[in-house]
């Protein structure tokens, strides 16, 4: 397939592109990285606690309208009071255009950065007056939807642990540099075949202040079924993200993803699930200097299996297919946790492949939940989804800890109402808490603060999907 031809099929599938490419020679070579710090780990996603001050949110993916894949940013209110600020929409041509915004006490308000200032590509940059603010994006194609936070802060490294060129496949990758002064910009591909591809055409790009450079993957790395992938800002910092398109025939699908800053040695999957004629993948990515050596927990509510271990090959990736686990059987719901020896961070993420047939969207890829945390913010569902699928709650504190599910503003302060709270229940290190088949009220229905004694992880999943874990709904740590 031409490269010409390639361009065509994302843009169908996934965003118009107005712009003409020129194609650079790439550079392919064996693994030589600077490894990243895993030390103590700090979301890109963290929540600033309510009275804390200001809070700044950066949403890097996502088109305009003319692919049918036009992005939605979600701001979360976690207080007891309506929060104020603005939404400056970044287009990947064109000038930046801002509109105010007020979110109601315990509340969600929604922003089409492509209606405020339109564009090929659209970003977004969210200002808010206080704390206790949580910001996703949405994005829906004739493909799918997906959901994935945005971030509160820029860094100057960040890592996918995997993406998909193969067949029509299309991977483009958005760097928004949201300050004052110029980044420059180098993106590294760690290739299926065990190489790092370093394009000529992707070094050194400077990204000016207040703006969004879009890199089609497929233009340098064609037909590679699962890539990992780094961006280094040599100078300044930036936020990324990528747009997944997946196109095989009956198995079609969509993934958004705001990269990771920092890799970490603790992942978790609360809630993941084996249904027939479905596939389970987890990509785990190791950016730095030193092989991982990487041990795969699995635990069920009811007893768990025998982990396993893998050595992941510094600067380069690992694919894990769990329908190859005889010990992982169909239609039991159960939780994944990757822990890393020796301090070398990696970095995981989950792609499910649903039945063939399935509602749309049938292929999807999320990120686990890095470390943990005591209090999580999740908003609640919106369209495409309409209802929440499962609820699950993973003790990470290595001891039994109390959870209560609060509704946002039930959270905040508010008087409870009848369905404004679940629990408090406990959860065990040895088995989590699972709510499947409609999770009792507020769960998916309103923005929800979960709140434990402990650090925990949580996952919402959301209908209609082909299958459990192609959709998350993303859950934000407070503080």
């Amino acid at each position: 397939m031409t490269l010409a031809v390639r361009r065509a099929s994302i843009i169908a599938a996934v965003v118009a592109v107005l712009l003409a490419v020129s194609l650079a020679n790439g550079a392919i070579g064996r693994a030589s990285p600077v490894g990243p710090a895993p030390a103590s780990f700090v979301s890109a996603s963290a929540v600033v606690p309510a009275g804390a001050g200001t809070s700044s949110w950066f949403c890097a993916g996502g088109s305009g309208p003319q692919a049918g894949g036009e992005e939605t940013v979600v701001i979360v209110n976690s207080t007891a009071a309506p929060v104020h600020g603005t939404v400056t929409a970044i287009p990947s041509r064109g000038a930046s255009r801002s509109v105010a915004v007020t979110v109601p006490a315990g509340g969600m308000w929604s922003v089409v950065p492509a209606q405020v200032a339109p564009g090929p590509w659209v970003s977004a940059a969210v200002e808010m007056d206080q704390g206790g603010v949580g910001v996703e994006e949405t994005v829906a194609t004739p493909l799918g939807w997906a959901e994935t936070p945005c971030s509160s802060s820029t860094a100057s490294s960040w890592y996918f642990a995997s993406g998909s060129t193969a067949g029509n496949d299309g991977v483009a990758l958005s760097v928004l540099n949201p300050g004052v002064t110029a980044a420059v910009v180098d993106t590294s591909f760690a290739t299926a075949s065990g190489a790092v591809l370093r394009p000529a055409a992707y070094q050194g790009v400077t990204v000016a202040p207040g703006s969004l450079v879009i890199e089609y993957v497929s233009d340098h790395d064609e037909g590679d079924p699962s890539f990992a992938t780094t961006v280094t800002a040599v100078s300044g910092s930036v936020v990324a993200a990528e747009l997944q398109s997946y196109t095989a025939a009956g198995h079609t699908g969509v993934a958004l993803e705001t990269g990771v800053p920092q890799p970490s040695t603790s992942w978790s999957f609360p809630l993941t699930e084996e249904i027939s004629g479905g596939v389970v993948r987890f990509h785990v990515y190791d950016p730095g200097g030193r092989p991982a050596r990487v041990s795969m927990s699995v635990g069920f509510a009811q007893g768990s299996a025998s982990p396993m271990t893998v050595t992941v090959p510094a600067g380069l990736a690992t694919t894990i297919t769990t329908e190859r686990q005889s010990r992982l059987p169909v239609g039991t719901p159960y939780w994944v946790r990757f822990t890393s020896a020796d301090g070398v961070g990696v970095v995981v993420a989950r792609e499910v492949q649903g039945p063939s047939g399935g509602p749309a969207p049938v292929h999807g890829l999320v990120l686990g939940a890095p470390a943990g945390s005591d209090r999580w913010l999740l908003p609640s569902i919106t369209g495409p989804g309409t209802s929440p699928w499962g609820f699950a709650v993973v003790d990470l504190a290595g001891h039994p800890v109390s959870v209560r599910v609060s509704s946002a503003a039930v959270a905040a302060g508010s008087a409870p109402v009848s369905g404004s709270f679940v629990g408090p229940f406990t959860v065990d290190p040895s088995a989590p808490r699972i709510f499947a088949a409609a999770p009792p009220s507020p769960i998916g229905l309103a923005p929800i603060v979960v709140a434990a004694t402990g650090p925990i992880a949580v996952e919402l999943d959301p209908e209609p999907v082909a299958a459990p874990g192609v959709v998350e709904i993303p859950a934000m740590p407070i503080g």
